[in-house]
Formats: C-alpha cells, structure tokens, sequence
C-alpha cells in the first residue's frame, strides 16, 4: 500500500465517541501537524463533544455527526456523500464503529486506517492489531500508533483551546487562596467515590486553607446538592452551561479531582493539575485512562486488581472507601 507523501493532503481522524475519549486523542492532531504541517486535518466528533476542538490549532475543519444517539444506518444516511465530496486522501478511524466505518469506505477514500479489532476492519486498508481491553497501554498511546502507518512521530501532549473573555461569577474564585475544583459527577464507565467521600474532601482542602469549588455540567446538579449537604464547610458550586465554558472555568483553577471522566482530561488539556480517582478494575485503569499531564496524578484504593465489580463475591468491597480523603487531599497539596 502507497501511502501519501503530499504536502496537502487532506486527512480524516475519527473520534465520534465521549468527551474524555475524544481529549486523550488530541496528541494526535498535534503530532500530525508538527510532521505534516502541510496537510488539513479534519476531525469528525459527535455534535455534544465537537464544540469542543471549535478553535484547535491543530485541526482546520469540525465535522459534526447528524446525531448524538448510537451510530445507525438510518442516522449516519448521507455521511459518506458528505466525505465524498471533501476528498480526502486519508482516513484514521480511532473509535471503531461500523456504521460510521461504512460511510467512510463507500465515500471512496484512499487509504483508510483502523484497528484491527472489531468488524468494521472489514472497511480498512491498514487494520493495525491493539488489545485495548486487555489493559497495559494508554489509551493516549493507542491512539498514536495508528499514526504509525504515515510514518508520524508521537507528540504526548494533550490541549484543547479555551473561550475567550470567560469569567467566572463574581466571589468565586478567591484571590490569594488556592482554587481547587472538585468534580464529583461521571458517566458510569468505573466505579466512583461516594458523595461522603468528596464532602469530607472538600472539607480538608478548606481547613487547609484553599477555596473548593464543586463542579458539574447540566444536570448534575443533584449530586452537588448531595455532596454540599455532606460538607461541613458548605462549598461554593459552579455549574456550567457547556464544554467550552467548563474548559474555559477549570483553566482558572490551581488544581482539579475528578474520578475517571472527560473533564478530568480537559484538566490536563487546559494545563491545570489533574488528581483522579480510579477503581481497580483491569479496564479502568489509569495505566490506560489516567490523565497524561507532568502535574498529574491518578490514585487507586488498596486493593486487588479485578476484572469486574462483584459486591456479594469480593472481600474488598466496597474498595472504594479504601482510597482515604486525606490521601486525594494530600495529593492536591503536593500540587498547588
């Protein structure tokens, strides 16, 4: 297979899934523009995650799927004449879906890269062998390799732009104290800290002098509510109205604690100190979705790996309230 050597030829990367997901496959846009400088790169993301990579330096067109819902026949109808009609010369499928994958092979694009892993590999001219879910390499890193193939240097380094002219509510960010976000939210792909948990966090990084922000994006406000009520300090809370604006508030901060969810990875994309909070089942852990940052951390409870949660069978359970408050709280101090 020939690859393209042109210096303007126009690529496709492929990340239609979540926030997190699409943050840790930013590198790649980065390592494409630092080797290819001359090429456009084109990014398809789902309409709730494109907003945002609006801006990116390193991607010069946001392609919006139809729909947020699961990838279908019916609502990926017409992709691929839209691809079609931008002739690419390169597609990289870093999320391997089928649908999607289809569209992009009927749209007549010449060399097409993928994981070899599901099905869809069907539609690739490169199917490049990852075990994923087996664990013991970054997610970060699978993702570069499929860059492999075009002969692109690695470039580890996440970024995602912020909003101009953002500021946040007046009084909420105290000057001369430490501004600490705490996110307690995420989408159910690990196992979480319980509310107590980040309550009685909140209040050690207040006794300690720093000002502790609770964090959410639309709807999670009921969990704020909870962990507020828990905390003897009573946090202030911002809730924000999108990615842009959370993006553009957790830059402001000195340092941000979320379990393992996308803000987590905007953290470390806007250059704040990241600490995450992991559970230790094999697929969840941060050898594979931790956060990359040279400032960051990612900490695990005192127990076993496991290759899935089982309450009435493990002895551990629930490890979770293994990993102490004052440890997260210690590991912001060494941060801020």
């Amino acid at each position: 297979m020939r690859l393209t050597a042109r210096d303007d030829a126009k690529i496709l990367i492929i990340r239609p899934d979540r926030i997190g997901d699409v943050v840790l496959s930013t590198p790649v846009f980065a390592s494409i523009r630092k080797a290819r400088p001359g090429w456009k790169i084109s990014v398809l993301a789902s309409p709730v995650v494109a907003p945002l990579l609006e801006g990116h330096p390193d991607v010069d067109e946001v392609i919006r799927l139809s729909t947020a819902d699961k990838p279908s026949f019916s609502n990926t109808y017409g992709l691929s004449q839209m691809l079609n009609a931008r002739r690419f010369d390169v597609a990289v499928h870093l999320y391997s879906d089928f649908w999607i994958s289809l569209a992009v092979w009927r749209a007549g694009v010449p060399l097409v890269i993928g994981p070899a892993s599901k099905i869809a590999a069907i539609f690739y001219d490169m199917r490049i062998v990852q075990k994923r879910s087996k664990g013991g390499r970054h997610e970060t890193d699978h993702n570069l390799d499929l860059l492999a193939p075009l002969g692109i240097p690695p470039v580890r380094k996440s970024f995602v732009p912020v909003k101009d002219g953002f500021a946040p509510p007046p009084g909420l960010l105290v000057a001369g104290k430490k501004n600490v976000g705490v996110f307690p939210g995420m989408g159910g792909s690990a196992r979480n800290w319980k509310p107590a948990n980040f309550a009685r966090l909140a209040d050690i990084l207040a006794g300690e002098g720093m000002n502790v922000i609770l964090v959410c994006g639309p709807g999670g406000e009921p969990l704020l509510s909870e962990v507020e009520s828990l905390s003897k300090v009573k946090p202030a809370k911002f809730i924000s109205s999108g990615l842009k604006e959370l993006a553009a508030f957790i830059k402001k901060l000195d340092c941000f604690v979320a379990p393992s969810t996308g803000p987590l990875h905007i953290a470390t994309a806007v250059g704040t100190p990241a600490v995450g909070i992991y559970c230790p089942i094999r697929v969840c852990l941060p050898e594979r979705w931790g956060p990359i940052g040279e400032k960051d951390a990612a900490l695990l409870p005192d127990a076993p790996v496991c290759e899935k949660c089982a309450p009435d069978k493990c002895e551990y359970f629930d490890c979770m309230d293994r990993l102490l408050p004052e440890s997260v709280g210690q590991a912001v101090k060494e941060r801020v």
